[in-house]
């Protein structure tokens, strides 16, 4: 079985994060370092799988908004300035994208 770039990122990804947890339930050296790297690249590799499944144009607020509050709430853990402003704007264009995706969608129902 061949894995694609993108499942491998995930993969990689995902193995980052649970370890971090791991790690930091135990309160072990680099865990916060394996969360900061596993999140995104999880992150990254969920939105490739999900882009290359999809047939029609992503919504890149919904993603650019989904990405700030994932990365909000891992800034918020560490205790970073100014993260309150990053999970505001990360929400806000999530709903701005949800808003825009239930919209076409509607559209595109009504055409049928």
């Amino acid at each position: 079985m061949k894995l694609s770039f993108a499942t491998l990122i995930f993969i990689i990804g995902f193995f980052l994060t649970l370890m971090g947890l791991l790690f930091k339930l135990e309160s072990w050296p680099n865990a916060s370092v394996m969360l900061v790297l596993g999140m995104p690249l999880g992150f990254v590799g969920l939105v490739l799988i999900v882009l290359n499944a999809m047939k029609t144009k992503p919504n890149i607020f919904l993603i650019i908004g989904f990405f700030l509050t994932l990365m909000g709430f891992l800034f918020k853990l560490k205790s970073y300035p100014n993260v309150s402003e990053m999970l505001m704007l990360g929400m806000l264009l999530g709903f701005v994208g949800f808003v825009l995706a239930v919209l076409n969608a509607m559209k595109k129902h009504s055409r049928l």
